[in-house]
């Protein structure tokens, strides 16, 4: 055979473009695939650490709320315990 021959029977042996297309398609999914992920992820870290501020913030205030309400009642009572020692003998 010749060469010629020989080059018309064999296939090509530079990848077309068209042959790309498929792998460079699949790579740009999966690009964007990550991308979303990254952002679902990142969103559900603000929304957790939000929460969590929240829930130590709700905290705080039930602490700070007990601390009120336990001086206003030792506040009475010294006000008691004035008044009784008025009156004792």
């Amino acid at each position: 055979m010749s060469q010629e021959a020989v080059a018309m029977v064999l296939p090509p042996t530079r990848l077309t473009p068209t042959l790309l297309q498929p792998c460079h398609s699949f790579f740009e999914d999966a690009e964007r695939v990550l991308r979303q992920v990254q952002r679902h992820k990142k969103t559900l870290e603000e929304n957790l650490e939000a929460m969590l501020r929240a829930r130590d913030g709700e905290t705080l205030h039930s602490q700070l709320e007990d601390l009120s309400c336990n001086s206003q009642l030792l506040t009475s009572q010294q006000r008691r315990d004035l008044s009784f020692s008025r009156f004792r003998i």
